[in-house]
């Protein structure tokens, strides 16, 4: 769909970045951004239109090294806290759906290594530097290629979405545009 969005718009401009869910609603809000995707389990707090790309759930995952710890078990979350962990940055809506997950279970969520995406925390998780947790769909590639296991926990993630939003309020035709080609 982006193939045919830029085949049809040669000259419209794309800036691409990543920057945490309440940051790219701040910066929808102040016109900074045209379009956002994030990543949300509040449905009622974004602005402008929402269109709901993808819904999730998060997992956890490791390297081979923890197996024999975790595989054939499911365990609580607080069991993890005893091995290095990753986590998205303080302030990424995911940190704080962690964090308040773990706060309902008695758990201060202080991970051992904080990281600007899912995508980092897969690589760290990868290259043995923690357990991660990630969107199971995200993570599925590594776990079929073998890089990455899943630990099972009997703490329920909660279902959270991938959703695209717009800034209503500043009219853009290629932003309108690219919109069109990602919700069609």
């Amino acid at each position: 769909r982006l193939n045919a969005f830029a085949a049809e718009n040669p000259d419209v401009h794309l800036h691409i970045i990543t920057k945490s869910t309440p940051r790219l609603i701040d910066m929808i809000n102040d016109g900074s951004l045209n379009l956002a995707i994030v990543n949300t389990s509040k449905r009622d707090k974004l602005p402008g239109t929402r269109y709901i790309i993808s819904c999730f759930k998060d997992i956890l995952i490791a390297v081979n090294k923890y197996r024999p710890i975790f595989e054939g078990k499911t365990v609580s979350l607080s069991d993890i806290f005893n091995y290095p962990t990753i986590s998205l940055m303080q302030g990424s809506e995911t940190f704080t759906v962690h964090s308040n997950l773990l706060a309902n279970i008695g758990i201060t969520f202080n991970p051992t290594i904080e990281v600007p995406s899912m995508m980092h925390a897969k690589v760290f998780a990868e290259n043995n530097l923690g357990i991660a947790c990630i969107d199971s769909d995200y993570a599925l590639p590594s776990i079929r290629e073998g890089k990455l296991f899943e630990i099972k926990v009997n703490d329920v993630f909660p279902e959270r979405t991938v959703s695209l939003i717009n800034n209503e309020k500043e009219k853009n035709t290629a932003a309108d545009a690219l919109e069109a080609s990602i919700i069609s």
